[in-house]
């Protein structure tokens, strides 16, 4: 496995661990009245949406090393 599939997966994995905090945060947030968890959680949405970007990036810059 080279290091940039390790890094494509690893931001893969750490994509989906921002999103599913991001919901956990929200749906908690919003049941027990918590602004800060409602708060939390819409930064980890930012953040995901972030490494998506960052993913995408990294990938075009690397797409002739294999």
């Amino acid at each position: 496995m080279s290091l940039r599939t390790v890094h494509l997966v690893f931001i893969t994995l750490s994509t989906l661990v921002s999103f599913f905090f991001g919901v956990w945060a929200v749906m908690t947030g919003l049941s027990d009245q918590h602004a800060l968890l409602i708060i939390g959680g819409l930064a980890a949405f930012v953040v995901g949406t972030g490494l998506i970007l960052y993913g995408v990036a990294f990938r075009r810059k690397t797409r002739h090393m294999a």
